[in-house]
């Protein structure tokens, strides 16, 4: 059980990192970064990718 929750914190921050790193390139390319929660940037990193 431990372990599971660990492994979905780690996941969670995987996550953010990656929401942090859409919005920084955004914002590298002149835009304002729109993603407001994860759920939008996974939407925009499948995309993108």
């Amino acid at each position: 059980m431990v372990l599971r929750e660990l492994g979905l914190e780690l996941l969670e921050l995987e996550l953010k990192l990656i929401g942090k790193k859409l919005a920084l390139k955004l914002l590298e390319l002149g835009r304002e970064p729109l993603l407001l929660n994860i759920e939008d940037a996974l939407l925009f990193w499948r995309r993108s990718s």
